[in-house]
């Protein structure tokens, strides 16, 4: 049996190691990308952001996918305009919406064990169903651990302010990208295991 540790750098094979350092790229580059799908909301604006942090943990797992997620967060501060509504810069960390982009770290490690947990090869394949269903819902939550005390804390609101505005009207897309989450997790990793770049550990 293989431990997790070794399903997070999806094996020791060269060919495999490549492709990890890749994937972790490409979704930093998804990730970008996700945020300039975006929805004018107050106070925080409708994008595909957290459904692509959801897949970056997901496929990564709790080591590669929070660094895919800092390499996006790096890029922002930089000032390169891969926020929300092409915004970039430290200011947009500092401003009442930085906790939610911090809280995306947290909610990839939270993924990327629940994607480790479920390649483990512990469980059954409805079992690893449901722990990527969990994973992506507890993972989506993270995000509010860490963005609703920063939003509070800028704005001066209080949690009975806050919680109506920048948690209730997010919630039900927020179940609608868990499950899209899944779905591609489970899809690419079955591409990457008929390709040799993942281990079956099912067979």
């Amino acid at each position: 049996m293989r431990s997790t540790s070794r399903i997070s750098t999806i094996g020791s094979e060269p060919r495999a190691a490549v492709a990890q350092l890749a994937l972790a790229g490409l979704l930093a580059a998804v990730l970008a990308v996700a945020s300039w799908v975006s929805i004018p909301f107050v106070p925080v604006p409708l994008t595909l952001q957290t459904l692509a942090v959801l897949v970056a943990g997901g496929l990564l797992g709790r080591y590669w996918g929070p660094a895919s997620v800092g390499v996006y967060l790096l890029v922002g501060l930089v000032g390169v305009p891969v926020f929300a509504g092409g915004h970039a810069g430290p200011a947009v960390i500092a401003g009442p919406l930085g906790g939610f982009l911090l809280g995306f770290v947290l909610a990839a490690f939270v993924m990327g064990v629940a994607g480790e947990v479920a390649r483990s090869g512990r469980i059954s394949d409805r079992g690893s169903l449901a722990v990527l269903i969990l994973g992506s819902l507890v993972g989506g939550l993270a995000v509010y651990v860490v963005g609703l005390p920063w939003f509070m804390a800028v704005t001066g609101m209080s949690l009975r302010g806050a919680v109506p505005v920048a948690f209730v009207p997010y919630v039900p897309g927020d179940i609608l990208k868990a499950a899209v989450a899944v779905v591609v997790i489970r899809a690419v990793d079955r591409a990457l295991i008929s390709q040799g770049l993942r281990p079956s550990l099912r067979s």
